[in-house]
């Protein structure tokens, strides 16, 4: 039996060689506290390129040693080690044929994470701080659990594992994008609305459908501001006049246009038709064709009564650059009332110019 202890700290190696006292934990009881290891970490090493993992994790992993000496590889190495060291084999990544740099390959960072056995007293723990600091959390083994309150104080509940929000003042707004682009937003948003029909005198939550008693005709003008439509994106269907079924128009790839198949005679009324007035005039001086022009305008048709063509343009016309029209001629023009059409005649000519509009 020594007669004293001795405690060298000059390095590490004496450390290691020094002497070492081994103490018991008991409770208040005398019981002793016992200890309890959890999940080991598995020592490694990364080793002139080629990765080194005990195959059993926990700090006896740290003692494996693979000494190269330039000429064996890595199978023929690791292999010795682990036939000389069967409880305490060691494996590695990439080829077995590769030959590593003469050295030695030390594995570390295995431990066995030793720890007290603690038995709770109470069924619960509770933990009251001002400031509670938690740190190394694990999100798969370690958990908080935690109560929502209100500036009051009241708890917020959940319903199936969502919360129950009641909004209390002012509207809950949502920004949603429900237009599809197949490159800048693929999965639009979609929404599930809950319609109310619309009475005499609707609510908020009332004015998004109205009865068919109901028509927005029989609204007043000043009523018309207190009526909330839907804006609301979506896709197009037609209701089939045999089956009933709806059925999705479909787009032009081209012009980006509706593709529409007309099946009964299609009737196409000219806005621009002219129902409104007709009035001639007759003119024997060169200027305008129409001295007064008619107003809504919408044709203007110009006869050349004279003797010597008329050559038909804008303000500054000449006979060089204007457009003749020979005696006994006519041009049928589409001007508006905003259009001064002007002529012009070589010198010595009869000048009556005709004219006839419609509006």
């Amino acid at each position: 039996m020594k007669s004293h202890l001795v405690f060298d700290t000059t390095n590490s190696g004496t450390i290691l060689d020094s002497d070492s006292v081994g103490a018991f934990v008991r409770a208040n009881d005398g019981t002793l506290i016992t200890k309890h290891t959890t999940a080991k970490a598995t020592a490694s090493v990364v080793y002139d390129t080629v990765t080194f993992t005990a195959v059993n994790a926990g700090s006896a992993g740290n003692s494996i040693a693979l000494v190269f000496d330039g000429i064996d590889d890595v199978a023929t190495v690791v292999g010795a080690w682990n036939l000389a060291n069967p409880s305490n084999t060691v494996g590695y990544s990439g080829l077995g044929t590769y030959v590593p740099a003469a050295g030695t390959a030390q594995l570390a960072g295995g431990t066995d994470n030793q720890g007290l056995d603690v038995y709770m007293l109470n069924p619960s723990m509770v933990v009251t701080a001002t400031d509670l600091d938690i740190r190394n959390l694990s999100a798969s083994t370690d958990s908080v659990d935690s109560w929502l309150n209100d500036g009051s104080g009241n708890a917020i509940t959940s319903t199936g594992g969502a919360l129950d929000i009641n909004v209390k003042s002012g509207n809950l707004i949502v920004d949603l994008n429900g237009i599809y682009n197949s490159s800048s937003n693929p999965t639009p948003d979609n929404v599930g609305a809950i319609f109310f029909t619309r009475a005499v005198t609707p609510g908020l939550a009332e004015q998004v459908q109205k009865v068919t008693a109901a028509a927005l005709g029989t609204v007043v003008v000043a009523d018309a501001s207190k009526i909330h439509a839907l804006d609301v994106n979506s896709f197009l269907y037609a209701k089939d006049g045999t089956s009933g079924d709806l059925k999705q128009l479909t787009m032009d790839a081209t012009n980006g246009g509706l593709d529409v198949n007309i099946k009964n005679t299609l009737s196409v009324n000219d806005v621009a038709l002219a129902n409104g007035s007709i009035i001639s005039n007759a003119v024997t001086a060169v200027g305008s064709v129409v001295a007064s022009i008619l107003p809504a305008r919408k044709y203007l048709y110009i006869f050349n009564n004279g003797n010597k063509a008329a050559y038909i343009g804008t303000t500054g016309v000449t006979t060089s650059n204007g457009y003749p029209v020979h005696p006994g001629s006519e041009i049928q023009l589409r001007a508006g009332a905003n259009i001064d059409v002007k002529f012009a005649q070589a010198s010595g000519s009869t000048i009556d110019v005709r004219s006839l509009e419609l509006a």
